[in-house]
């Protein structure tokens, strides 16, 4: 699904007038869930009401970064906008998400028989 998304995509176009008025419309939930021993925060947008979702899309953000970066430059909003549920969790160590960064992480994880 990835590698067709990725070939029909056109980068060159601006994003449509449209999608950026439904951008302003898009309301961003912020809370957490419980993942094993971390209270993970994230947020969450939905396309505006009486839009249809198309699917949902996680964001991850980089090592220096946090999931308000998927904010910063309405990303978040704009593909919600475009009709997809969008969630954005602060990693481990990041942002508001507390514990043991990624890299702490990955090394307990490959430790294990």
């Amino acid at each position: 699904m990835v590698s067709s998304l990725l070939s029909t995509a056109d980068l060159t176009s601006s994003i449509p007038d449209n999608t950026r008025r439904l951008a302003d419309k898009v309301a961003i939930t912020r809370n957490y869930v419980d993942i094993e021993t971390h209270k993970v925060f994230y947020m969450d947008a939905v396309p505006p009401s009486g839009n249809f979702t198309k699917g949902v899309i996680l964001l991850l953000h980089g090592q220096s970064f946090t999931s308000s970066t998927w904010c910063e430059h309405d990303n978040i909003s704009i593909l919600a906008a475009s009709g997809y549920r969008c969630i954005a969790p602060d990693l481990p160590g990041s942002g508001k998400t507390e514990g043991d960064s990624i890299q702490l992480r990955r090394d307990r994880i490959s430790s294990l028989p």
